[in-house]
């Protein structure tokens, strides 16, 4: 009787295990658990995450609860409550929500690269102390996953944008 009930398992025991490395769409594409992947399985992160959680753990998580193969940092942020639709972070043991600050960079810029217009740091020195970019892409690239970056739509701070609205992007009509 024992035997009998420990079949099912061991076959979906077998089945889990050989689906984790490759995964074969109906369309042929095969999954992969990195960067040769024909498809991409990806998500965002920003830096309070990783200060909270670590970077280790987040990746562990990631690449073993959703098989991410990708992962972007927001690099510039617009100012916006966090989470956004939501009461309070479901994962984070450190914070419930965070209000990101207005058009901050979460990467150490290259200031020679910029003329009138320039990034701006984080007030935070926790989060203005580290290219949190650079430590996400080293951190990725360990595991071969893929690396991307987002500039929200709000790049220049508004208050910036007042002062210099020759700045502010216009329609294509003129207004």
């Amino acid at each position: 009787m024992k035997r009998f009930t420990l079949i099912p398992f061991i076959c979906l025991l077998f089945i889990a295990m050989s689906c984790q490395e490759n995964v074969q769409t109906s369309t042929g594409r095969v999954w992969k658990p990195d960067y040769t992947s024909e498809f991409e399985v990806g998500t965002q992160i920003r830096p309070w995450t990783i200060v909270d959680e670590g970077m280790s753990y987040i990746l562990d998580n990631m690449q073993s609860m959703i098989g991410v193969n990708n992962l972007y940092m927001v690099v510039v942020m617009h100012q916006e409550h966090r989470p956004f639709h939501a009461p309070e972070f479901p994962h984070n043991p450190v914070r419930d929500t965070f209000d990101a600050e207005d058009s901050r960079v979460s990467f150490f810029p290259e200031w020679e690269r910029y003329g009138k217009i320039k990034p701006l740091l984080s007030d935070h020195a926790w989060i203005n102390e580290t290219d949190w970019l650079q430590l996400m892409i080293d951190s990725c690239r360990s595991r071969g996953l893929s690396v991307g970056a987002e500039v929200s739509h709000f790049p220049i701070p508004k208050q910036l944008v007042r002062e210099n609205p020759d700045w502010q992007q216009k329609k294509i009509d003129g207004g």
